[in-house]
């Protein structure tokens, strides 16, 4: 089983980024956190539940996340929860169903604009990529280290990825 990676966000507005411990169930105190992301697809998971004030995250491998505290609204209010995957973003909206399960639509959320209240939420998932490059990436950014690697990194991935189309077809 895999760690699964996640970003809190108070009322205050501060984020917190964390893993998961591994094993089942993992479980993250929600009790102060208004906005939750998790580092996942909505493929990843495989049901939703409510056990009293937690919420209950079973995922396709097995692997069981528990929010403890997630409905347990005190002064905050409602509480919203995020998939966010490679800088896609979805809120999860869930609708309780008998049982205590619960039925998931997932809304993509556009962030393309100049500017989002949940930029700090997304995973865009460079920094499995900047560890390993910025090292050797270093030496060719003047000594800005790692933020200097990773942006190179990103500028790098965006000419790999064809971000530039000059339209122009050649063939031999």
């Amino acid at each position: 089983m895999s760690t699964v990676a996640y970003i809190t966000r108070d009322m205050a507005g501060t984020t917190q980024h964390g893993n998961f411990s591994e094993g089942t169930p993992a479980s993250l105190d929600a009790s102060h956190s208004k906005d939750i992301s998790l580092n996942l697809r909505p493929a990843d998971v495989e049901s939703y539940s409510r056990q009293g004030n937690n919420l209950h995250i079973i995922l396709a491998n097995g692997q069981e996340l528990v929010l403890e505290n997630y409905y347990s609204f005190g002064t905050g209010g409602s509480k919203n929860l995020f998939l966010s995957q490679e800088g896609e973003f979805m809120e999860v909206v869930l609708e309780d169903k008998s049982g205590g399960m619960l039925f998931a639509t997932y809304e993509p959320l556009d962030l393309a604009g100049k500017w989002s209240a949940y930029d700090d939420m997304v995973f865009l998932d460079v920094d499995r990529i900047e560890p390993v490059v910025a090292p050797l990436a270093a030496p060719l950014f003047g000594g800005l280290g790692a933020a200097g690697a990773a942006a190179g990194v990103a500028g790098a991935a965006a000419i790999v990825g064809g971000g530039g189309g000059g339209g122009a077809s050649h063939t031999c």
